[in-house]
């Protein structure tokens, strides 16, 4: 039973320093030390090729209508109502467009800001952005027209 037990021990011993050499031998560097403050880092500044820092007004187009997007008062801050005012140019849907707000890359509850008519292609409504806990300040209204399509928009809040 002694000799079994040995046996298993420096199995086991021959294991364990095969594997510290074989990860010394392909250790390539690509592990980031700090991920999760690198990752607060990148959030918090935001990615200015991808976002740029900005709280409007904005233009897209989503299925061929053109939208414009602007968001008050400025500057645009979290905890604390908002519009939104959207003009969609010689829009002709039945059904009434609405906002999804959220953050790139992060699972949130439902934040919809549903908008009234308040006229040819205008359209209002009221929301308000949370604070986020991990400091990032970048988030997205997604403008959603039934039977065109959908547009995001990405924006900045300011502290």
């Amino acid at each position: 039973m002694k000799g079994v037990a040995a046996g298993i021990f420096a199995a086991l011993s021959v294991l364990l320093g095969l594997s510290v050499y074989i990860a010394e031998r392909t250790y390539d560097g690509t592990v980031e030390e700090n991920y999760y403050r690198k990752s607060l880092e990148y959030f918090r500044a935001g990615d200015p090729a991808v976002h740029p820092p900005s709280s409007g007004p904005f233009a897209t187009v989503a299925g061929g209508q053109k939208i414009l997007l602007d968001i008050g008062p400025k500057p645009v801050k979290a905890m604390r109502e908002l519009t939104f005012s959207v003009e969609l140019p010689g829009y002709g849907s039945p059904g009434k467009p609405w906002i999804d707000l959220g953050m790139a890359g992060m699972r949130m509850a439902p934040n919809r800001v549903d908008l009234l008519k308040e006229g040819d292609g205008r359209y209002r409504g009221m929301g308000v952005l949370v604070k986020c806990p991990s400091g990032m300040r970048t988030w997205t209204a997604t403008v959603n027209l039934p039977g065109k399509g959908k547009a995001v928009i990405a924006f900045d809040v300011s502290d």
